[in-house]
């Protein structure tokens, strides 16, 4: 093959025949890729009923919370654009917004500028999106810009996929801090959500919980403390017509700058795959024996999925509070972030792991 390989290049360089190289290079990689039994290609993609990846996404977040009292009020709104292999963008808009209580106790010391807090919240949330569907990134950043300036441009547009949840969120914070140089405590979190997404016919019942792992942070001059290990657990299932098509289980672990998710799919329509779901989807009839059956089902006739994610966030903003029985305070922050596929791996119907060169480039 290599041998091939040289003779076809001298042969394009002797007759100066432009990107005539790189097109043969890329034929063979295609070819390696192929004898490798991974999955090459968008064809090979949808021949083994594995969708698009989420290749890139970048997001824009205004936060504002205000503790007044007892009472939190929150108000957060979000701009994502993803890239997916197959070439599409989309655009999402999420809104948010919460209502619950918080309270909080501090101690200060003054001669040695020491101060000591701590604080819980309990609120209850909203949550909306809508999201628009785009051949190419081009067309996709011009509708971002015309929208981030004018909510009438995406007002105008109807969405491809929208959906609506309800939940709630709890968090609580210990710290100390000494002379406003430093900062230490411990923190944790948790929320769960579920809602209901609407993407033409197909209606999708979703479930999701996720928790920030309690943890021990220490705040230095020039050295702030990263984020913890955020994990989270999704289920969804989805229906046309008024008949089950999909049940879909999803987990993701962000850990500093990188993310796992994992996903299973499992296609309702086939009759096997659907009596295995079926106790599961009917709370209070199921047990560890139906549970293990569905997960010996999706290994052998699902889709498994595997993606990697280097993850980036910068946050700029402002922090003022006061507390004594009760919070006082406002935060506003501005947040970027942005995730970038490393790696993608998929076991399709109990096969062997195969590379999502498709998605990765080959």
């Amino acid at each position: 093959m290599l041998l091939a390989v040289a003779v076809a290049l001298a042969g394009a360089g002797a007759v100066a025949v432009p990107g005539v190289g790189e097109r043969v290079v890329a034929t063979l990689r295609t070819g390696l890729c192929i004898v490798g039994g991974d999955v090459c290609r968008d064809a090979d993609a949808v021949a083994a009923g594995l969708e698009p990846c989420l290749t890139r996404e970048r997001s824009r977040r205004q936060d504002t919370t205000l503790d007044l009292a007892v009472v939190r009020l929150g108000g957060h709104g979000e701009w994502q654009v993803a890239l997916r292999s197959d070439g599409q963008a989309v655009v999402t808009r999420l809104e948010d917004n919460e209502v619950g209580g918080t309270v909080g106790v501090g101690l200060a010391f003054s001669p040695v500028h020491v101060d000591a807090q701590a604080t819980a919240a309990l609120v209850a949330r909203y949550r909306g999106g809508r999201a628009w569907r785009f051949p190419d990134p081009r067309s996709a950043g011009a509708f971002l810009e015309r929208a981030t300036h004018d909510a009438s441009v995406h007002e105008r547009r109807r969405p491809d996929v929208s959906w609506q949840a309800i939940g709630g969120h709890a968090d609580g914070v210990a710290s100390v801090a000494v002379a406003d140089l430093t900062q230490a405590g411990v923190r944790a979190s948790a929320d769960a959500a579920i809602g209901l997404r609407s993407d033409g016919a197909r209606r999708t019942l979703t479930i999701d919980a996720g928790i920030d792992d309690p943890r021990l942070f220490a705040d230095l001059p020039g050295f702030p403390s990263g984020p913890g290990t955020r994990r989270s657990w999704v289920a969804d299932v989805s229906w046309e017509h008024g008949a089950a098509r999909e049940l879909a289980l999803r987990t993701a672990v962000a850990d500093g700058d990188r993310v796992e998710e994992y996903s299973a799919r499992l296609d309702l329509r086939d009759v096997g795959n659907r009596a295995a779901a079926a106790r599961l989807l009917h709370p209070g009839a199921s047990t560890p024996g139906d549970v293990g059956a569905l997960v010996d089902r999706v290994k052998r006739h699902g889709v498994v999925e595997r993606d990697s994610y280097a993850y980036g966030e910068q946050r700029r903003g402002f922090v003022a509070a006061g507390r004594l029985g009760i919070a006082l305070g406002i935060a506003h922050q501005r947040v970027s972030s942005e995730r970038r596929l490393i790696d993608a791996v998929a076991w399709v119907d109990g096969g062997p792991p195969q590379r999502r060169f498709d998605c990765l480039g080959v």
